[in-house]
């Protein structure tokens, strides 16, 4: 079934074939093949042959040092990471590189050695490191940690309140900052404008109804803070490159 969840999710196709499903996007993995999933990105997969093992390993996105700092945001993980919804491609060095940490951290997870966790805590880092390094995970711009913590508190702002009709002027009003401020921070940090992270959040939002609850599309756009649903409709489509009807 399809599902999502707020966590970085890697799996290595160890035998066997199979389909994954994501974002509405279908792709035939084979033996070797690794998948990196997204925080938020909404997937599903099929094994088609028999005896077909795929290794699952997940981690959350705070683990990463920038992003602990934004850890009660929903979807700025997702969001800094959002790539047309395209499967990463990984290059044959990068791939030799990941499949033995791989099995590194079957070995310890299977035999539970003593400091296993400790160990297997180590080839995640490791992990992360070649995708940062590769550009495949994408971290918020270094800043000073309290400017994070204030575009956190707009982030969280805007994640409780993305159903409404909220503005930056409207954000930083209640947050008793800046406007200018919080403008220029905001795209410093993230990369992107506000604008920009208020409608990839209604989209996820929708995205959870679309795909959990039996509502109408213009009762989802009006719930996710869109005033009809033609502008819900542009919206979606741009950031996910087809319509939400054909979730449906």
């Amino acid at each position: 079934n399809e599902h999502w969840h707020d966590c970085f999710e890697i799996m290595y196709t160890m035998s066997g074939k199979a389909t994954q499903y994501i974002n509405n996007f279908k792709h035939d993995t084979i033996e070797g093949d690794i998948i990196f999933v997204k925080s938020g990105d909404i997937h599903s997969t099929t094994c088609i042959k028999s005896g077909t093992k795929i290794m699952v390993v997940k981690f959350m996105p705070d683990l990463i040092e920038e992003y602990s700092i934004l850890s009660s945001s929903k979807y700025i993980a997702s969001f800094l990471n959002f790539q047309n919804n395209k499967v990463v491609t990984l290059s044959e060095d990068t791939r030799r590189r990941i499949e033995p940490i791989m099995m590194d951290i079957l070995y310890e997870y299977q035999n539970k050695i003593n400091a296993y966790e400790l160990f297997i805590k180590g080839y995640i880092f490791a992990l992360i490191g070649i995708f940062v390094r590769n550009e495949i995970i994408i971290l918020p711009k270094k800043n000073n940690p309290d400017d994070m913590k204030r575009i956190g508190k707009i982030i969280e702002f805007m994640e409780n309140n993305y159903s409404i009709d909220i503005s930056l002027s409207d954000v930083s009003s209640q947050l008793n900052m800046n406007y200018s401020y919080t403008s220029r921070y905001f795209k410093k940090i993230t990369g992107r404008s506000f604008k920009e992270y208020l409608d990839f959040i209604r989209v996820c939002e929708a995205d959870k109804m679309i795909t959990g609850k039996n509502m109408s599309l213009s009762s989802i756009a009006c719930e996710c803070g869109y005033s009809s649903l033609q502008s819900f409709s542009r919206a979606y489509k741009r950031l996910k490159g087809y319509p939400p009807k054909s979730k449906r």
